[in-house]
């Protein structure tokens, strides 16, 4: 299934089908970003206000809502095990079977991104400038960031380990 959202209906779910029929809706939700988590049982919507879960399994009613501040990007491990909220000036890394938090990562210069490794081991963080940082689990210690000149505003693990930001950044990294 697929799901979008815009600031003034509801959030439609649509199904990966011939012309996208339309399966469920829920309550009017202005995402900033969107992320199932790894069973497909709920959908995780960041806001300009924090964040909205929905139990896809029940017709996308409300599970949790927290107003805590804005969320930018939400990631999700694909072992399952992790959720990174991203905020501005934090990065809020939960338990995904509750959403516990279990680290909250701090930046002076503040977060675009985060992804997680395909074990769910590390986590890489997107600073708004000049490096991408990386934490271990389920400590969350830091390892070597990755150092870079100017703008970051996304990073990605490829299946092999290796992460990169998009081609429009003037620097290429690789996460250990």
């Amino acid at each position: 299934r697929l799901s979008g959202t815009t600031s003034d209906k509801p959030c439609p779910i649509l199904a990966t089908s011939a012309g996208f029929p339309q399966q469920a809706s829920s309550a009017r939700i202005a995402a900033t970003a969107l992320e199932y988590t790894v069973d497909g049982s709920r959908l995780i919507a960041g806001t300009t206000t924090g964040f909205v879960v929905l139990d896809a399994t029940q017709g996308y009613a409300t599970l949790q809502t927290d107003t805590s501040g804005g969320v930018l990007a939400v990631a999700v491990a694909p072992s399952g095990g992790w959720v990174a909220l991203v905020r501005s000036g934090t990065v809020s890394v939960r338990r995904s079977s509750d959403l516990v938090e279990v680290a909250s990562i701090t930046s002076a210069v503040g977060f675009r991104s985060a992804d997680f490794s395909r074990d769910g081991a590390r986590v890489a963080l997107a600073q708004q400038q000049n490096a991408v940082r990386i934490f271990r689990a389920p400590a969350w210690n830091e390892l070597t960031p990755l150092s870079l000149t100017g703008r970051v505003d996304a990073v990605a693990f490829r299946p092999r380990g290796v992460a990169a930001p998009p081609s429009s950044a003037k620097s290429i990294c690789r996460c250990p």
